[in-house]
């Protein structure tokens, strides 16, 4: 599956949520948002995913980052499917005005344990998209960019990418991304050494 209705629909609404209500970028950088959410479908597209998860891939931040048009669970059913729903909100961190950043990592964390492998899939998509950015953009400026541009430090960045890394696999050992996910997580360690 490459493309459908239901896929264009996702991009459709992924746009106006990150483009249109706020100009959201790629911390630390000027690059839009949506290009990670659009990246995060494609390495689910390549990897063999189905059309339900390439959407939920591309639309895995919507709910948390729906400022004006408040992204529901029920919306995201109507529109989408429930298991699309479901994949988005498992996905979706809590409040950032109510819990610090340590404290959404961990609930996620916890979280993770009662996932699908749907849910799993996903999250690792998304994560993979994040850690080879986040190496590769740390390794062109200095780890300093977290101090600068993230809510939390380069150190505490490591500990969760690698809790996160090591829970996901630990549900499914033969999820076709976790090569990848290694690989840029161990070039992003090494950053610090």
């Amino acid at each position: 599956m490459i493309f459908s209705e239901k896929i264009q629909k996702a991009i459709d609404l992924a746009i106006k949520i990150h483009q249109i209500e706020g100009a959201q970028v790629r911390k630390g950088t000027t690059i839009p948002v949506i290009t990670h959410l659009l990246i995060t479908g494609l390495i689910l597209a390549r990897a063999g995913a189905d059309e339900d998860l390439i959407t939920a891939g591309i639309l895995h931040d919507v709910i948390e980052d729906s400022t004006k048009t408040k992204i529901t669970k029920k919306y995201l059913e109507k529109e989408f499917g429930n298991r699309v729903a479901r994949i988005v909100v498992n996905l979706t961190e809590k409040s950032k005005s109510k819990y610090s950043w340590d404290q959404r990592k961990q609930i996620i964390l916890n979280n993770v344990k009662k996932w699908d492998r749907d849910s799993v899939f996903v999250k690792s998509a998304d994560i993979l998209h994040n850690i080879r950015d986040n190496a590769v953009e740390s390794k062109r400026v200095g780890k300093d960019i977290f101090a600068k541009h993230f809510n939390a430090p380069y150190v505490k960045q490591v500990i969760k990418k690698r809790l996160m890394t090591e829970a996901l696999e630990k549900i499914w050992p033969q999820n076709p991304l976790m090569p990848e996910i290694k690989k840029y997580l161990k070039m992003f360690e090494s950053l610090g050494k």
